[in-house]
């Protein structure tokens, strides 16, 4: 993790010196070095888990289940979660979820069989184990979703991500 936040922050270093005045990280699973590079930024920093943590704050103890990488799922998004009820998902789901990621990223599969496993696997967390929402804890998964209906009550980082950067930003 300490030689993704020295990549980072050496990124983010040269963002500085071209003018910004704030950093985001897009993709979620780099979040995983996100307090080792909040030390070493010299620009302060959107964390998506910080926005996703406050969002599920106003939901008041949602029951909520990650749709994520392997690492961001089996880490409850690196143990920074402090609100919400997180559901887990059995370690077969979490491996197929996992696997339709990839397969997005790659190009491969169906994105309509993606979506419809996807939907399947938000129907039985809820039906199960009483998950009220899905967050959405990859990009790609927006992306798979974008313009479409979810089919389930959906949380999207993404979304959540950009929105408070343009807020950021309008604020400066």
């Amino acid at each position: 993790m300490v030689g993704l936040a020295d990549y980072l922050s050496q990124q983010i270093e040269h963002l500085k010196d071209a003018g910004a005045q704030v950093a985001a990280i897009a993709a979620v699973t780099p979040h995983i070095c996100m307090p080792q590079l909040i030390e070493k930024s010299q620009l302060p920093i959107i964390d998506v888990i910080d926005v996703l943590d406050e969002h599920l704050a106003g939901l008041h103890g949602s029951r909520v289940a990650l749709f994520g990488t392997r690492a961001v799922m089996d880490s409850g998004m690196f143990g920074r979660l402090r609100n919400g009820t997180l559901v887990t998902p059995s370690p077969d789901e979490r491996q197929r979820i996992h696997e339709t990621y990839l397969d997005i990223v790659g190009g491969r599969g169906s994105k309509r069989e993606q979506m419809k496993l996807l939907r399947n696997l938000a129907s039985t967390l809820k039906k199960r184990d009483g998950a009220e929402a899905i967050v959405l804890a990859g990009t790609e998964f927006s992306v798979l979703f974008d313009g479409e209906e979810m089919g389930f009550n959906g949380i999207d980082c993404a979304r959540l991500h950009i929105a408070a950067i343009v807020q950021q930003l309008a604020m400066a």
